[in-house]
């Protein structure tokens, strides 16, 4: 009896094992990471800006709605900011203060500390106002005094908020700025880009309140216990009833001081296009509008949404199975007039480190979709189908049947232990 109950033991050791074997290989599927890489991205044609002759030094136009940038002078190269700056401030702000109409009260170093030729609304010392009322005067009238309340408020010190800005640009893919102050004055290592400022403007756009602050066309601040009734106004010049107003335009933010000459970024929404235009390095205010208004003319007027065919069948192999993958999505696309989805390019990049076992949904790489050479889009590619390695399909028989054995097992021992218990009784009741 000893015996066999050890050859049990042991047997159920071993099945234990095998067991333990199937659930490791099948925790060990790879992580499947979200990018393919960008090796099929660098194919295509990266030098834009001879498409729209721009007088800025530096000017991106960034899809929103896909995050592909359709337009590129020098986007990559820093520079200063200027009031451009203050875009990132309202959004650090508006996800960090849970409720606009709390009362906030303008400290003396938040005056005190204003440069020379600041912008301003006219704060005061003991000063009460609101969030809200703060950052219609950050975005509308370009308030420094409003952008030191609001860091000193929501940061702790200017400092501190400057801080928020940087960690914030970092996670939105802003990799080529630091900020050091809330307002954009000039400072050697206060800097951005136009494409990293389109990213930021990308995230901002994202955010309904900023949204209605940014497009209002004005705005008035009640009467305060410092101050009567202010009437601020957008100074973007591009908006609705602005006296260069361009149909679509939805908002942005300018930006200037003697260092970094004009910026301006642009919001437009039309013909189903979500644009994002900043340009950079202006001489001229005037100079920053007609930029951008080419660049919008170029692709609201020549060019188009269309929509990718997507749902197709295709099959990879991975180690010796097939993988039958498709696209995660159906993506529309901004192309030129003239072009249809028969003159898209489709290009498939799967990931150099696929290993089974692959789930359904899992990301297997990453569709490129090009018109004339030009990146227009990108999608996931997705697996349709579980798949499993052979071995696997054997380890999990093995575990199954193990299963079924223990099972079978416990049941004839625990039948054979009721009939020795019932044997004994009986012979003691005799």
């Amino acid at each position: 009896m000893t015996k066999r109950r050890n050859s049990l033991k042991k047997l159920s050791l071993l099945i234990a094992l095998a067991v333990l074997l199937a659930a490791s290989l099948q925790a060990a599927r790879p992580a499947l990471a979200e990018d393919a890489g960008s090796a099929a991205e660098s194919a295509y044609v990266t030098d834009t800006s001879k498409d729209v002759k721009i007088e800025s030094k530096s000017g991106v136009v960034l899809d929103a709605a896909h995050d592909i940038v359709l337009y590129d002078k020098k986007a990559d190269e820093k520079m200063y900011p200027a009031s451009c700056t203050k875009v990132l401030t309202a959004l650090v702000v508006l996800e960090n203060a849970p409720d606009l109409k709390k009362q906030v009260t303008v400290s003396q170093e938040a005056i005190d500390s204003l440069e020379e030729g600041s912008s301003h609304i006219a704060l005061v010392p003991g000063e009460k106002v609101t969030i809200q009322d703060l950052l219609y005067g950050l975005i509308l009238e370009s308030g420094n005094d409003c952008a030191n309340v609001l860091a000193e408020e929501i940061g702790g010190s200017k400092e501190g908020f400057a801080e928020m800005m940087n960690k914030k640009a970092q996670e939105l893919g802003a990799v080529n700025s630091h900020f050091v102050n809330p307002h954009g004055m000039p400072h050697k290592q206060h800097y951005t880009t136009a494409h990293d400022l389109a990213i930021i403007m990308d995230a901002c756009i994202k955010n309904e309140q900023f949204v209605k602050i940014d497009s209002a066309l004005k705005y008035k601040i009640k009467k305060t216990n410092k101050s009567k009734s202010r009437e601020l106004w957008n100074s973007h010049r591009m908006i609705l009833n602005k006296y260069a107003y361009y149909e679509g335009v939805v908002g942005g933010k300018s930006g200037f001081t003697k260092q970094s000459k004009c910026c301006l970024i642009t919001y437009a929404k039309k013909n189903g296009m979500d644009l994002i235009v900043v340009v950079m390095r202006n001489g001229t205010p005037h100079g920053c509008v007609e930029d951008t208004a080419a660049l919008l003319d170029f692709y609201l007027k020549k060019h188009k949404v269309i929509q990718t065919t997507g749902g197709s069948d295709f099959v990879t192999k991975v180690g010796n199975k097939d993988v039958p993958f498709t696209e995660k999505d159906v993506t529309d696309v901004i192309v030129p007039k003239n072009a249809s989805a028969e003159d898209l390019k489709l290009d498939n990049e799967l990931k150099s480190d696929l290993e089974l076992p692959i789930a359904k949904g899992d990301v297997i790489g990453k569709q490129y979709i090009s018109a004339d050479g030009r990146l227009v889009g990108t999608t996931d590619l997705v697996s349709t189908e579980d798949v499993r390695s052979y071995l696997l399909y054997i380890i999990g028989a093995i575990a199954a049947a193990a299963l079924i054995f223990i099972a079978a097992v416990a049941i004839m021992m625990k039948t054979s232990k009721n009939r020795r218990k019932k044997r004994r009784n009986k012979r003691l009741f005799s």
